[in-house]
Formats: C-alpha cells, sequence, structure tokens
C-alpha cells in the first residue's frame, strides 16, 4: 500500500488511504457482510477503489470500462497500467465472465500472485454483523449463497447489475484453493462485500 497519493484528481491521503485498507480487509474476513467506505474520493472511484487504495509504484493495474477514470487512478498511484492478465489489481466497472477468466490465479506454491479484483455493480443488499442479508425488493438481479471460514453457517447476498455467469467464473477460478483471485463487491454508494478465494459461492 503507498503512504500516499500527491497527484491526479483523485487522491487519497495517508490515512484515508489506511482505513480504506482496513475496510476492504474487513470486507474480506467478513465475507457477505457490507462494509461502508467513508471517503469520497474512494466512493468516487467506485470498483477502482481497489486499486486507489493498494497500489503502489511496483504494483501492475488493471481498470477496465473507463480509461479516464484509469487515468487518474493510475497517476495519483504511480502504478502502471496492465492488460487483465497481467495485473495484481483489478477493476472491472463492467464485470464479465471473460474477463473474470482472465485474472491471475496464482498456484498452489504461490497463491499471493493471484489477483485482486474489484466488481462494480448497481445494487447490493447484504446483512449487517452476523445477521443474513435482507430479502431485495428488486425481482431483478442474482442471489449469492456464500459458505466457508468467515460465514456462521451459510450467507445470502443480493447483487444488481452483474450476471451469474461472473460468480460462475470466480468460482471456477477458486477451485484449486490456495490459489484462486479474492474479490470485493462494490456498489454505487461506497458499499462494498468481500469474497475471498477461501468463499464457496453459489449462484442461488
Amino acid at each position: 500500500m503507498t503512504s500516499s497519493f500527491l497527484t491526479g484528481s483523485l487522491a487519497l491521503s495517508t490515512h484515508a488511504s489506511q482505513r480504506c485498507f482496513r475496510s476492504l480487509l474487513q470486507a474480506l474476513a467478513n465475507p457477505g457482510q457490507l462494509v461502508t467506505l467513508e471517503e469520497p474520493d474512494a466512493v468516487a472511484a467506485g470498483a477502482a477503489v481497489i486499486a486507489l487504495a493498494l497500489a503502489d509504484i511496483d504494483t501492475p493495474v488493471a481498470i477496465v470500462g473507463d480509461e479516464k477514470l484509469a487515468s487518474e487512478v493510475s497517476e495519483a498511484t504511480r502504478a502502471p497500467l496492465v492488460p487483465v492478465g497481467e495485473a495484481r489489481l483489478v477493476a472491472l466497472l463492467h464485470p464479465a465472465r471473460q474477463l473474470v477468466a482472465q485474472c491471475r490465479t496464482g498456484s498452489a506454491e504461490a497463491p499471493e500472485l493471484g489477483a485482486k479484483v474489484g466488481l462494480a455493480c448497481s445494487g447490493l443488499v447484504a446483512g449487517a454483523g452476523g445477521e443474513p442479508g435482507p430479502e431485495p425488493n428488486s425481482p431483478s438481479g442474482v442471489t449469492l449463497v456464500l459458505e466457508g471460514p468467515g460465514v456462521e453457517g451459510t450467507r445470502k447476498v443480493f447483487i444488481e447489475g452483474i450476471e451469474g455467469d461472473v460468480f460462475e467464473a470466480i468460482a471456477t477460478s477458486n477451485r484449486h484453493f490456495p490459489a484462486g483471485l479474492d474479490a470485493w463487491l462494490v456498489g454505487p454508494e461506497g458499499n462494498v462485500v468481500g469474497l475471498p478465494r477461501s468463499t464457496r459461492i453459489e449462484v442461488a
């Protein structure tokens, strides 16, 4: 994680970066639990907050779906922009199965080489604390059933704006744990849900 962001129209101070970093870690440690980012620039970055908060000059980054935002994040963090398959941090502003399939998964011997991926969604409903997510009002979207470390029993998350096959691609990428990728769902208001590679995902 870089110590400061000094350039670009998006900027996180050292303390803001640390707060976002902790929030992202909290989301991964509690799969399916809703975590809210408090920093305005982090919310403005959307799924690219993964790169804005975690990248530095040595971190290859891919931001797909908004070239201007990609340039701003790269300028702010000094991180090089690379294709999805070469990136350690990936932001998909319009997630698609084929893009997820390109993300690095590392190996059993080097799981740290797996990508960390931010997925933009248009709606996100999940529980708080140990409670299950509330039933969504919208009939459209995808409901995920999560199970694994950090989840007591099972947990449901409702997502709008991402097709179910994207999550099937994530499950495929994570089938040889500890290799795999860690993902965050990022809603339009800075709400985040973590999907670590240790979590079993079923599309309900």
